[in-house]
């Protein structure tokens, strides 16, 4: 087989994947869309998606200077060097 005719073939074949992919997305979307039909949904139905957002810590620990922790992850840098100088965490800790 000639290098010519590869390539013609393998233009050809490329030709009809893209086909198949346009007629299984366009099966696809009618297939989604006869569904939404059939059970009353609504794009604006896709888009009411409630992402969790973050949730709010307690705070664990304040120096009453407008710093605070909430005891998760690494201890700030105010707490350690209060630390460092003598101050005991638990007199940081917030009642609560």
């Amino acid at each position: 087989m000639e290098l010519n005719e590869m390539i013609a073939q393998r233009d050809a074949l490329e030709a009809q994947i893209k086909a198949t992919q346009t007629a299984n997305r366009a099966a696809a979307i009618t297939s989604v869309m006869d569904f939404m039909k059939a059970n009353g949904l609504a794009l604006k139905d896709l888009q009411k998606r409630s992402v969790p957002t973050g949730r709010k810590v307690a705070i664990k620990f304040s120096d009453g200077k407008g710093n605070s922790w909430s005891g998760r992850g690494q201890k700030p840098v105010w707490l350690r060097e209060a630390l460092a100088a003598g101050a005991s965490i638990d007199s940081f800790r917030v009642a609560g």
